[in-house]
């Protein structure tokens, strides 16, 4: 099962009239994925070996298959629910 979150967070500086940022992931049994918007950072934990989420893994080469995957089921989900929010498909 796969499952597509967002997360709205609104920053200890906001101002009236200011926007909020969303972060966006994905996860099913093993693995969590997820984008910090503001920071244009990305997350990948590996559940099973870090169920309290320690380490990122997301530049660790030997998961490079699975970020890829992860990756593109955002997308697809995103497609999927028309989500074209402040997000951006950016290439890392």
């Amino acid at each position: 099962m796969q499952v597509l979150y967002k997360h709205s967070t609104v920053s200890a500086d906001y101002i009236p009239g200011g926007a909020a940022w969303q972060d966006y992931g994905v996860r099913n049994e093993r693995y969590k994925l997820i984008f910090f918007n503001r920071i244009n950072e990305w997350e990948l934990f590996d559940l099973k070996k870090d169920p309290h989420e320690l380490k990122s893994v997301y530049d660790d080469p030997k998961y490079a298959g699975v970020q890829k995957k992860m990756r593109d089921e955002l997308t697809r989900l995103r497609t999927e629910r028309k989500d074209k929010e402040q997000f951006a498909d950016i290439q890392k």
